[in-house]
């Protein structure tokens, strides 16, 4: 993208649980996928592109995600081929919480606008505040010291 020489953007979905405390490997591998993105953010200012990067963290999403298993291919699925009764119901539960949540298009609008206005974080609602506030403020709990809003330079020192 950079060698190409024309402005550009990344669009790295993260989830909500990127940025509440994790709770499984769903929630840690979404930690990655957001400071992947921070870090490639970075990366990117640092190298005088003019390409942008934005985590785009969304919460309850009116989607068929679990209804997904309707298009396995046939050798991967279970031996009997059907799915078992406590796992559907799982997934009809989250499928009926799902389609409750915000319309897809209306998250492709708001990531168009945090595209074009290079927003790093692209968080869809504020359902998740208390639980984000309550990990941040966690984390700052066992800060040692004054805070400090200084950044590390190259060598790790303030």
């Amino acid at each position: 993208m950079i060698a190409h020489g024309e402005p550009g953007h990344v669009v790295n979905t993260c989830s909500m649980t990127s940025v509440i405390a994790a709770t499984n490997m769903y929630g840690i591998c979404k930690h990655a996928i957001l400071a992947m993105t921070e870090v490639l953010a970075q990366d990117l200012q640092r190298a005088g592109a003019n390409i942008g990067a934005t985590g785009l963290c969304p919460g309850i999403i009116a989607t068929n995600l679990f209804h997904g298993s309707r298009n396995r291919p046939a050798a991967l699925t279970n031996e009997s081929g059907a799915m078992s009764t406590s796992g559907a119901s799982i997934r009809e539960t989250m499928h009926a919480a799902l389609s409750k949540g915000m319309p897809p298009s209306e998250v492709a609008g708001l990531l168009v606008t945090a595209v074009r206005e290079n927003k790093q974080y692209l968080l869809t609602d504020h359902e998740w505040d208390t639980r984000i506030i309550a990990r941040h403020e966690a984390i700052m709990a066992g800060a040692v010291g004054p805070a400090n809003t200084g950044a590390l330079d190259a060598e790790g020192v303030r």
